[in-house]
Parts: structure tokens; sequence; C-alpha cells
């Protein structure tokens, strides 16, 4: 009899396969550096996920480190954020419900729920305050 047939090989291949691709990618987007500094997040987060308990503290400390200290630029895809903007603009019913996020304007134009919280709403006039 043959050895037993993993099922899941396909899927593995692909995977292993595409993984080289983005690779590639991250390499031509952003240089050996950059390719560097997203393997070791990458890394980093598997043995998170692998970890005992007893581990799991230094590992997301060594994990927040690694994130922290990226300049904005670094995590933002600009071009992503202006489309996904766009997109919000043509789904809410009316354009003064849709704030840029982290701005503070939420907490003067919409009704609060909770201590730093607010319901995205219009008011009972139709308005967003």
């Amino acid at each position: 009899m043959d050895a037993p047939t993993d099922k899941d090989l396909p899927l593995k291949e692909d995977t292993r396969l595409l993984g080289r691709l983005l690779g590639d990618v991250l390499r031509a987007q952003t240089g050996e550096e950059g390719f560097a500094r997203i393997e070791s997040i990458r890394q980093t987060a598997i043995r998170l996920r692998r970890a005992s308990q007893n581990d799991t503290a230094g590992i997301k400390d060594e994990l927040a480190t690694l994130l922290n200290d990226l300049p904005i630029a670094q995590t933002l895809d600009a071009a992503a954020n202006l489309q996904a903007q766009d997109r919000m603009r043509t789904l809410a019913a009316r354009t003064g419900l849709v704030i840029p996020g982290h701005d503070p304007a939420v907490f003067t134009r919409f009704r609060a729920v909770a201590d730093g919280v607010v319901q995205i709403a219009p008011d009972r006039a139709g308005s967003a305050r």
C-alpha cells in the first residue's frame, strides 16, 4: 500500500507559493529593510499565537514595541484610506454623518451614549447636530 496522501498538500503548497509571492511584492515595494520589519512582526505574531499562557505577556510586549514605533506613513495606505472615505460618503444617508476617524468632532456633533462613546446617527430632526 502507498503511504497515505496528505489531502491538504495542494492547499499547503498554494499557501507557500502565495507567501513567497507576497514576500517578493513586499521586497519590491518596501525594500529589504521594510521586508525585514514586516517579517519580524509576522514571526513575532506567529510566536504569540503558538505561545503557552506563561510566555504570552513577554511576546505581546515585544510585538507592541515592533508596532508602536512605526511612523504613521508606514502603517497607513493613503490611497486605500481615501477610497474607503469615498465609499462611506456613498453609503451614508447624508455626508454630515461622515467624519474622518479619530476626529474629536464626533464628540460634539453626535449624542453621547457612554463615556467616550457616541451614537453616529441623525437626531430626531434629521440632522447631525
